[in-house]
């Protein structure tokens, strides 16, 4: 198999899993599936970076149905969601609506041909399913149309730890007994 076909597998392996989850989070009925694949329009995304020098690699992924989900490590490199949660309609829009645009992709096709190839730079692999727009690109280095929406995948990934550095006590505090 070659690699591109085991990437596909993975990807449809992973997008059916999230499925199923969120199906039986919504109630398990095909009503609700469809109503919360409205949320997107039918979008979904998966990106992939890996940074060689930190020996780290991350997935993010942004299902049909509104569910941004995140791994790192072994976890990552399988395209493997560790920890998830329903984006808000806003988090959506800020995701997915500059990869629905044909100008999105043609801009980071130009300047993804001028990234080094260059294995000690971060390797950065998108996918985007859309209602007749299925698009992959990957690259090396890091291109200023991915770069917020990489941040903003992260920003929303590390916010599930808040509850708990929240709690911790601050600089002069005593742990509570």
């Amino acid at each position: 198999m070659t690699p591109r076909a085991a990437s596909r597998l993975a990807f449809a392996c992973a997008s059916l899993a999230v499925a199923v989850v969120v199906a039986l989070l919504v109630g398990g009925c095909a009503s609700g599936t469809e109503v919360s694949q409205t949320r997107t329009a039918g979008r979904s995304v998966k990106i992939q970076v890996w940074q060689p020098k930190e020996q780290r690699i991350e997935f993010f992924e942004v299902s049909n149905q509104g569910v941004f989900g995140c791994s790192g490590g072994v976890a990552a490199q399988g395209q493997q969601v560790t920890w998830a949660r329903e984006l808000t309609p806003e988090e959506i829009a800020r995701l997915l609506d500059p990869m629905s645009s044909k100008a999105w992709w043609t801009e980071l096709r130009e300047a993804a041909k001028g990234s080094p190839d260059d294995d000690d730079l971060p390797r950065t692999q998108i996918w985007f399913l859309g209602p007749g727009a299925d698009q992959e690109i990957s690259f090396h280095g890091s291109l200023p149309q991915v770069t917020p929406i990489i941040e903003t995948m992260r920003s929303i990934a590390m916010a599930r730890f808040n509850p708990n550095l929240d709690a911790l006590p601050r600089a002069g505090e005593a742990f509570p007994r």
